[in-house]
Order: structure tokens, then C-alpha cells, then sequence
């Protein structure tokens, strides 16, 4: 009984006590919170950092979006561009050292220009330029989109963009497999 006694006495203590824990317990928690944000992953030596996949997979559904014309993804496609974002950083951590090794991971202006316009041309620009009714690929329909580059809308300079992207790294998978 002494000690409740005791503790009446110094209550406005005791609740400002249990009031600087309380407080200091949510501070410590906030800061703890946006410092132990994990890694994602660490590849060959390398760390993969969450917010470096997150914003990779942002960039990626912003492209499918713009490309689809839809402001909604569905779970299936959302999850099917996570994947492909991170099936592109294994392919960029565990490769890439590769490629640099081998001395292709980059493809001259020459080695595009042929893939563009010239005698060996990617399958997927096949694709994309020919002609439906002709069946021809149309390599004025290329150099005219290069060159009209500056003068396009900016999310068709974006996805010309990622037309290339592709096309150059499929092209260097391609040399590493052969």
C-alpha cells in the first residue's frame, strides 16, 4: 500500500515518465523505419536496392501504359512487368561483366545503322515497318522517324527510345549466345 501511496504522491512524474517513453518508442520507430529500408538483393557482389527495382518497375508500367493507352494495369500484367524488370537486372548484373569482357556490351553507330536500315535488319523493326500490303520493310519509313526525331511528340520519342533499347540489347545477347 506504501508504494501506491508513493506513486499518487509523484502521479504528474510517473505519467510524464511513460509520457517521454511513449514518444521516444514512435521517434525511434519513424527513423528506424526510413533506415533499415532492405536491400533487395545482391547479385555477384553487387546489391540490388529496393527503391532501384521499384523505380525501374514505375519507369516500365509508365511505358506499358503510354503504350497500351490504359491508365489501369491488371494484377497479371503488373506481375508480368516486375518480372521482366528484374529478369533485366540479373541479365544486366550477371551478364554484363560478360559482355564487357568480350567487348560487346556496347555495338557501334555502324552495327545500329545496319540493324535500322541496312542489310541485316532486327526482326522486331521488321515488324514494326512493314508494309502490310506490300509486305516490304520500308527503310525510307525508318531514316524519315530518326530523322523527325527532334520534331516528335515526347512520348513517341520515348518509346522510339525503348525501340532501341531493345533492339541494341537483344543484339548483344545474340553475339553472346553465338
Amino acid at each position: 500500500m506504501a508504494i501506491i501511496g508513493t506513486i499518487r504522491k509523484h502521479s504528474g512524474i510517473a505519467v510524464a515518465v511513460v509520457g517521454i517513453a511513449i514518444v521516444a518508442f514512435i521517434i525511434g520507430d519513424v527513423f528506424k523505419r526510413q533506415s533499415n529500408i532492405p536491400d533487395l538483393a545482391e547479385i555477384d557482389g553487387e546489391t540490388v536496392m529496393n527503391t532501384t527495382f521499384e523505380n525501374k518497375v514505375k519507369q516500365m508500367e509508365d511505358r506499358y501504359k503510354r503504350q497500351r493507352g490504359v491508365d489501369q494495369l491488371s494484377n497479371d500484367e503488373s506481375f508480368q512487368l516486375r518480372e521482366q524488370v528484374w529478369n533485366e537486372i540479373l541479365e544486366e548484373k550477371i551478364f554484363g561483366k560478360q559482355y564487357e569482357k568480350l567487348g560487346i556490351k556496347t555495338l557501334s553507330e555502324a552495327e545500329m545503322n545496319d540493324m535500322f536500315v541496312g542489310e541485316f535488319i532486327h526482326p522486331y523493326l521488321r515488324q514494326i515497318f512493314t508494309d502490310p500490303n506490300t509486305g516490304i520493310y520500308s527503310t525510307q519509313a525508318v531514316a524519315q522517324t530518326i530523322r523527325n526525331l527532334d520534331q516528335m511528340k515526347e512520348e513517341d520519342k520515348l518509346q522510339w527510345l525503348d525501340i532501341e533499347d531493345y533492339v541494341r540489347r537483344s543484339r548483344i545477347v545474340e553475339k553472346y549466345n553465338t
